[in-house]
């Protein structure tokens, strides 16, 4: 006799194969850029890139100095509000260059 399985929604088998292939960190950047201007505010924003969000560090490249500095002390807050959209504790880590 079969054994029958339970269906899962497409995000979870995408997470699934993902997750099996090492890339389970491109869903979470995803996400990330769905929110940036959230992330970082609407001044911010657009002079930052996502560069990458893997082994729990959000790497952002920022074009501007001045605004480095900035980001730099609102660490905290961008970690905490990364986390907040990503659902979990994902971000352990902010590295601005």
């Amino acid at each position: 006799m079969a054994r029958k399985t339970r269906p899962i929604g497409i995000r979870q088998a995408l997470q699934g194969l993902l997750d099996n292939q090492g890339l389970s960190h491109l869903l979470g950047e995803q996400s990330l850029r769905k929110g940036w201007t959230a992330l970082l505010g609407a001044k911010a924003a657009p002079l930052c890139e996502l560069v990458s969000l893997q082994d729990g560090v959000l790497r952002i490249r920022v074009k501007d100095a001045v605004w480095r500095q900035e980001l730099h002390f609102q660490r905290t807050a961008i970690l905490q509000k990364a986390n907040a959209l990503l659902g979990g504790t994902v971000v352990k880590d902010v590295m601005l260059g």
